[in-house]
């Protein structure tokens, strides 16, 4: 005897869960943001790469920083005559006249 196949139908729907959709319109800390079918408007490409460009320079800054002030430091050491490989023990602490951008104290 021979079987045969059974027809199988799947169960299909057309909508799409809105989970997983991207909106047309979005507000954001940058405005508004604006999609169409999930792809962005030439506009929201202009904003997402200007605040990039922004961040990238806040970070080299940040990064900068302590480098900058660690020259600064060595540069005004040289400038009151303290010369290279000689260290430097302040006898008071440290305090709010203290003109270092990055001071460490350690007890």
């Amino acid at each position: 005897m021979l079987a045969l196949p059974s027809l199988v139908a799947a169960q299909t729907t057309n909508e799409i869960s809105q989970s997983i959709t991207t909106p047309d319109k979005l507000q954001s800390p940058l405005g508004t943001l604006e999609f169409k079918d999930g792809a962005p408007s030439k506009e929201t490409v202009e904003k997402v790469y200007d605040n990039l460009d922004f961040m990238h320079g806040v970070e080299t800054f940040v990064n900068a920083f302590q480098g900058a002030s660690t020259y600064a430091i060595r540069e005004g050491l040289l400038n009151m005559g303290v010369e290279n490989d000689t260290l430097v023990v302040f006898s008071d602490m440290m305090d709010s006249k203290s003109l270092f951008l990055t001071a460490v104290y350690r007890r």
